[in-house]
């Protein structure tokens, strides 16, 4: 095995080179021209909503660095800890603390704990020092006023704030009411406060119920594009001198779906699956690298989900996964789920987007918020009379939450590239030796500040 994989294989581990997201960084930049201006009744808040391992926690603390060195006052509220929901961390940065704070936000991040569920929120900007204090539950009228208190201090020193708040999908609805309620005075007082925020899509739902003032604008965070996900494995593998052939990096790149934290984990695992003498990750070395995150992934994530559904939830998932690829019609879903479930569609379906399995499209679709479930339960739990379970009908009856049988899922010999693709000297360097397509020729990448979770 090489020693040192680069890659963050865990769920909300930030990884070593987050690239990317022009687009997201753009929509921030945005709205802090906004706040700063302070005009009256705009909107003071930012909700960023995507899926569990699209890049929530990473973007948010690349923002962080960004509004630092901008020149704002940064507060964040991370929940790093879901064990103990009860407790909220204090913490207190001052102005010299907050200069050092763009070389030092990775560690802070790992090292917040708590959450913020029932929780306030307290910030003082009084006098040089900007001073940033996470304080016990007191309600959503602590929340408010505490809100429109950092305005009206942020207004008095000129210097905008803003509060970053990671998984606002688990905040009460009262602390959400509060939350609004504060950004809205601070948006009619012309105060240059924000709040910018990460979700589940099941946050935005709840956010809506109660922000009647919309306090909050929102945008979604899409999954890296091939040129960014590229960007990723190239700089990550370079953190150790290693490279990446260029055959071995496509699948890499078709098996993520741009999604970091199944990007991370399988270029982890075809990097453990290298001989230690070797840093080139070979065709060899991510097909077994693939095979083994798959395997997980079906194992603690599919299978653990599945076991959780309903019966009636269990139908629509498999209509889902049957009807086709990418965001399906929701009419198309119904008829194609058993007879004694249709009934229960609406319902089935707002339970799922609880439980974030599935997302609605703006188009009214209904799409799986992991891409590897569809491919999941079409393999293991497919739906009955389709030609997957037919074809399964007479075979022998596989493990809960094993990957189906394919190529990689043994790790094969890694190190000979002879006729699997490019040899070690035509791989992906961080130099940019050597030919590739496109969109893995770093030179044509983008490499500014990027976010994964």
């Amino acid at each position: 095995m090489a020693h040192g994989s680069p890659f963050s294989p865990k769920p909300g581990q930030l990884p070593a080179c987050p690239r990317g997201r022009a687009r997201e960084l753009d929509i921030v930049r945005n709205f802090a021209q906004q706040v700063a201006h302070s005009p009256v009744s705009s909107s003071n808040g930012l909700l960023l909503t995507g899926t569990a391992g699209i890049g929530k926690s990473t973007l948010l603390s690349s923002v962080a660095v960004m509004m630092q060195e901008r020149g704002w006052r940064v507060a964040m509220i991370s929940k790093a800890d879901p064990r103990d929901p009860g407790r909220a961390l204090g913490q207190t940065m001052d102005s010299a603390g907050m200069r050092g704070m763009a070389s030092r936000v990775r560690d802070k991040l790992q090292r917040l704990r708590g959450s913020v569920k029932g929780g306030s929120i307290s910030i003082g900007l009084e006098g040089p020092s900007a001073t940033v204090e996470l304080g016990r539950p007191q309600g959503a009228e602590d929340i408010a006023a505490r809100i429109a208190d950092a305005g009206v201090h942020a207004r008095e020193t000129s210097q905008p704030a803003v509060v970053l708040i990671d998984d606002l999908h688990d905040w009460s609805a009262d602390d959400l009411r509060g939350l609004c309620e504060g950004l809205d005075a601070c948006s009619e007082a012309g105060h240059p406060v924000g709040v910018i925020a990460t979700s589940l899509p099941r946050g935005a739902i709840e956010l809506t119920k109660v922000d009647r003032t919309r306090a909050f604008d929102a945008a979604t965070i899409e999954p890296l594009t091939p040129q960014e996900s590229a960007a990723v494995l190239i700089d990550t593998a370079a953190v150790r001198d290693g490279v990446i052939e260029p055959a071995a990096g496509e699948q890499l790149l078709k098996f993520s779906q741009g999604h970091p934290d199944r990007l991370q984990l399988a270029a982890h695992e075809a990097w453990t699956a290298l001989p230690s003498n070797k840093q080139t990750i070979t065709v060899d070395a991510a097909t077994a690298g693939i095979g083994r995150a798959t395997e997980k992934l079906d194992r603690q994530v599919h299978a653990v989900n599945w076991q959780a559904l309903s019966a009636p939830e269990q139908s629509m998932t498999q209509s889902i996964a049957a009807v086709g690829r990418g965001p399906v019609d929701a009419a198309a879903v119904r008829a194609h789920m058993t007879a004694r479930h249709r009934d229960d569609f609406e319902a089935v379906r707002t339970s799922l987007v609880a439980k974030d399995i599935v997302h609605e499209t703006p188009g009214g679709g209904l799409a799986f918020n992991n891409p590897g479930t569809a491919p999941w339960i079409m393999a293991n739990r497919p739906p009955s009379g389709s030609v997957a379970h037919i074809l399964q009908a007479g075979a022998p009856a596989q493990q809960l939450g094993t990957a189906p049988k394919q190529l990689g899922t043994t790790a094969p010999q890694v190190g000979s590239t002879a006729g699997r693709g490019a040899s070690a000297g035509q791989g992906v360097t961080a130099a940019g030796q050597g030919q590739r397509p496109a969109h893995l020729d770093r030179g044509k990448t983008q490499t500014g500040p990027t976010y994964e979770r």
